[in-house]
């Protein structure tokens, strides 16, 4: 389970770099072809492109992680965590 989770998880980050690469990639061709002094609009669209993405990724993330707590599986009763001193 923990392997098929990493796998998951390897993914999405490989994912996430991959488009982030691509979006600055873009940004640097556009800064060239228009001139940096015109770009700043399109700086800010870039930037917040890739915002979005970063969210998406960490959501992503969240949701493939493994729902496992000390409380869920030795039970309320040691949710304090006393046992563990």
């Amino acid at each position: 389970m923990q392997k098929v989770h990493c796998t998951q998880v390897d993914k999405i980050v490989a994912q996430f770099d991959k488009e982030k690469l691509t979006l600055e990639k873009n940004l640097e061709k556009a800064i060239k072809k228009k001139g940096g002094n015109s770009c700043v609009e399109m700086k800010k669209e870039t930037e917040n492109k890739i915002q979005v993405l970063t969210s998406d990724h960490k959501s992503k993330v969240r949701k493939c992680q493994p729902s496992f707590t000390l409380a869920s599986h030795f039970g309320s009763s040691h949710a304090d965590h006393s046992f563990l001193t």
